[in-house]
Formats: C-alpha cells, structure tokens, sequence
C-alpha cells in the first residue's frame, strides 16, 4: 500500500503530474518565445524612434531587476 492509499490513485496522480510537468515546460517554452518577439518589436520602435518602446523599455528593465532580487 502506497502513502496515497492505494496504488490507483497514486498512479493517477503520478500521471496527472507529468501531464502537468509537461504543460508547465510548454508555458515556459511559450513565454521565452513571446519575450523574444516582445524584444525585437520593442528594438524595431526604438530605432523608428517610438516612445512607447522607450517606455516598454523601461518597463520591462524595471521588472527584470525586480525579478532578479
């Protein structure tokens, strides 16, 4: 007898939390990506002179130094 209480539902959970693993790899993998066009779109403002890429910018800055506390 597992901790769980039986061996179904220990296995059911063992499975739902791959399944979940697997969907948190996607979501970070999704987001690596929406950075990296985020960047270019706010690199391309930034040479046309956009000040709202200036002010993305700085947005962004502030909240990777924040993260990185």
């Amino acid at each position: 007898m597992s901790i769980f209480g039986n061996k179904k539902r220990a296995d059911r959970l063992e499975t739902q939390n791959a399944i979940l693993a697997n969907r948190v790899a996607e979501l970070e993998n999704l987001c690596q990506k929406k950075d990296k066009a985020a960047l270019e779109i706010i690199s391309d403002g930034l040479r046309h002179g956009s000040s709202i890429a200036g002010q993305e910018m700085a947005a962004r800055k502030k909240y990777l130094k924040e993260k990185n506390k």
